[in-house]
């Protein structure tokens, strides 16, 4: 289910409990399969239909959850498929 209003969630400057981690790059980059742990309180999760900017070198890039399951332990540990949205002017 998507939410009403999407999230963006910054992934740019990883750490504990806080961090992406790409398992596959598909299609030129157009999609990825992610690892990740985030917030793990309800409210605060990322949901399909939400943003994640992951490091690109000097820069970002966003990309928009299209699926994502979170694990049951430890509970911000999340597995996503992701697709390239690129930033609209």
């Amino acid at each position: 289910m998507v939410k009403q209003e999407s999230v963006t969630h910054d992934f740019t400057k990883g750490g504990w409990g806080h961090h992406v981690e790409i398992l596959r790059v598909d299609d030129g980059g157009q999609q990825l399969r992610v690892t990740g742990h985030g917030p793990s309180a309800e409210a605060a999760r990322c949901a399909v239909g939400d943003y994640l900017l992951l490091p690109n070198g000097a820069r970002s890039s966003r990309y928009q959850v299209a699926q994502i399951e979170y694990m049951y332990d430890p509970a911000d540990q999340f597995f996503a498929t992701l697709r390239f949205a690129p930033r609209e002017e």
